[in-house]
């Protein structure tokens, strides 16, 4: 994994660009000067695309609203009626119930190493571009 970008967005957020093997992934977060939270989650290929919009964590009502498009086909699937915390305890009930079947360890594994290696990744690249920009300010060549 590479990461390509990797800079803070005014006036609060950031913008994190990485390239693994087989995607280029873009991570964004923002805050704008009018505060009004839009939480949603954009996924998309040459032939599809994935749009979910989320109700703001602070607000424990309402579900998400997840949009799926593919060869000039929309699906929308929600609002649902609870919301994503309820969702949550519900999962964990169906697995101590026995009625869903978790993943497995080595899924989970690999989803906590990849999260890990990106933001090791983007420190290290946040580090290495303001150690530039400081030289660059006190004359030094990057």
């Amino acid at each position: 994994m590479e990461v390509l970008e990797a800079r803070i967005a005014r006036p609060f957020g950031y913008v994190i660009s990485l390239r693994t093997p087989t995607r280029t992934i873009e991570l964004r977060a923002a805050m704008n000067a009018t505060w009004k939270p839009e939480w949603s989650f954009e996924a998309f290929s040459d032939d599809e695309s994935l749009r979910i919009d989320f109700t703001p964590s602070y607000v424990q009502a309402g579900s998400a609203l997840a949009t799926f498009s593919r060869g000039g086909e929309t699906t929308s699937h929600g609002p649902f009626d609870h919301n994503g915390y309820e969702g949550e305890w519900r999962e964990l009930a169906a697995l101590a119930n026995g009625n869903k079947q978790a993943p497995s360890a080595q899924t989970l594994i690999d989803d906590l190493t990849f999260a890990l290696d990106i933001a090791e990744a983007t420190a290290t690249r946040v580090d290495t571009d303001r150690d530039a920009a400081q030289a660059v300010r006190e004359g030094a060549p990057a």
